[in-house]
């Protein structure tokens, strides 16, 4: 997930690489990082932009990423497993417009 601008310059770095004879390179992080304690909230808040912004074709799954979802775990149901399939399916389509896949699926 990219970083904004502001966020990349809060991690800023300095760097020589080893190479103590030389002034060290200034780098940022272009991207979010894992643990980082607003990374939760930042991948939620992306995940349901993208339901809204991409969501309109399924909206039932569309409504379950917006609203059944936590981090990396979407809760969802249906009446039946073909229909419980399909709905897999558009989760996965929605997500993948924002960059997002998941892992596994578990139907029971």
């Amino acid at each position: 997930m990219q970083a904004n601008a502001l966020a990349q310059h809060v991690r800023r770095i300095l760097w020589r690489n080893g190479d103590t004879s030389r002034e060290p390179g200034v780098y940022v992080t272009t991207t979010v990082n894992f643990g980082d304690k607003p990374a939760g909230c930042v991948a939620i808040a992306a995940l349901r932009m993208t339901a809204a912004k991409y969501g309109d074709k399924y909206p039932d799954a569309q409504y379950f990423l917006q609203y059944r979802t936590y981090v990396d775990d979407a809760t969802a149901g249906a009446d039946t497993k073909e229909r419980l399939r399909e709905l897999s399916l558009e989760l996965e389509e929605i997500a993948a417009h924002g960059g997002f896949q998941f892992k596994e699926t578990l139907m029971s």
